[in-house]
Parts: C-alpha cells; structure tokens; sequence
C-alpha cells in the first residue's frame, strides 16, 4: 500500500479497500501454485508496507519462499529483505507491481528494468489506478503522474516483453459513484479517498466487491483499478554470452 496513506491512518488489515484487492491477488497466487512444485520466492516492486506480499505468505500454505520488498521510500539500511533498490537477478518468482507505475513518470522505463532482470519464468500482477476521467486530489496527494486505461496498461506490459494471460477491471461496481464523488471533490478541493470508514459503510463495500470480484475477468468496460497478470521465460545467462 502507499505509504502516505498508511501515515494518515489507514489500517489495509481493516480497510475495505485492501481487504478486497488482495482477493484477486491471491487467487492469481493460488493458480500459479498448483501448476509449480515447491516454493516460490516473491518480489514486490514499490511495497509500501508490505501489505500485499505479507496478503502471499500468509495464504501461501508455506510455499512462499523469499520475499524481498523494494521501495525507494525505505529509510537506508532498513532491515533484511528490504530495500530501495530492486535486485540485479529475478528468478523464477511471483512478482507485484501494486499501483505502482503511476507513481513515476515513465511507467514503461520502470518495468522494462524489472523484466531485464528476469531470469527463467516469472509471473507478473500488476495494478494501476483506471481512467484520466477519475483524476481527482487523491491522486495528487499520493504522487501519480497519470491513470491507465486496460488497453493501455496491456500495451505496457507487452511491450516490456510479457505475455499477457489476463486482464480486465476492479471495482466497475462502485465506479459511477466513485466518479460523481471525484467530480465534486474536483470542485471543492480535497484530499485522499481512503480514510477510515464506519463499519456499516465498510461491510457493505465490501460484501459489494466481493460479490463483483467472482466475475472480474469478464469486466473489460470500467472499473476504479485496472489489473494484468502476465508471464515471461527467458535465461539472463544465455543472454549474457550472445
């Protein structure tokens, strides 16, 4: 998760938002497992707290083997497994773009140098906020450059070299009152969209999406978050000697 949001408050252990996004996540993780023998070693790309990759071994069954979370906002020499920089080598592992790509000027730049470091097969799951038509102080307050539509998030992650198995939107079921709200928060000023909700409101957000997740990948039309999950084999070391 953002940072920034987890320093105004926001609990994802709690938070309806989160407790839904790591659905898909997981059941991604659940398939890639069932095809795989023994562990599988996870990078997280701008990890924020960690919530999603600790969302993996929590449901890995102990079949998560190393973890390592990248993000630049880590203070220096924070502790194992941890880290600003992303690694030299990335092999064969599950790796998370979790609204990342928004938060840097050049989205394509950032995964051309994680899928670079790509050796034998790894599988992507990468999120970014949806829709321009969206933009709003929220997205301000936490950094973005920009919002993706599918196609264009689909067009990045091919260009980077992946193999696109799956794409589609998140949240298309609260996306008319998530865009009326962002338009008068336009008007009026405001900032992040994620503070705590009263239990009433969050149960029923997320029973909402739970409910809207079981049918996800048939949702190509709209939604608040747009995902791709994705692949690609290739040996660095044969590389290496052409």
């Amino acid at each position: 998760m953002d940072l920034k949001e987890l320093e105004a408050g926001v609990d994802p252990a709690s938070h309806w938002y989160y407790r839904t996004k790591r659905i898909p996540l997981v059941s991604w993780m659940r398939d890639i497992l069932k095809r795989r023998e023994g562990t599988i070693d996870v990078l997280d790309v701008g990890a924020g707290s960690g919530f999603f990759s600790d969302s993996l071994i929590e449901a890995g069954g102990g079949r998560i083997g190393e973890v390592r979370r990248v993000d630049p906002g880590y203070p220096a020499g924070e502790s194992a497994g941890r880290s600003r920089k992303l690694p030299s080598r990335v092999k064969n592992s599950l790796v998370l773009l979790m609204d990342v790509l928004e938060h840097v000027k050049d989205g394509q730049a950032l995964l051309d140098s994680v899928v670079k470091r790509c050796d034998g097969t790894s599988c992507f799951f990468i999120t970014a906020p949806a829709f321009m038509s969206l933009w709003s102080p929220h997205d301000v307050l936490l950094g973005h450059h920009r919002r993706y539509t599918l196609p264009e998030l689909r067009e990045t992650a091919e260009k980077a070299g992946l193999i696109v198995t799956s794409s589609y939107y998140l949240y298309g079921a609260i996306f008319p009152a998530v865009w009326l709200v962002r338009r008068f928060k336009n008007a009026a000023g405001g900032g992040s969209d994620l503070k705590p909700a009263g239990p009433v409101v969050s149960a029923l957000l997320e029973l909402i999406c739970r409910g809207e997740f079981l049918f996800r990948r048939l949702n190509k039309l709209a939604g608040v978050t747009c995902v791709v999950e994705a692949n690609i084999t290739k040996h660095l070391e044969k590389e290496n000697r052409q």
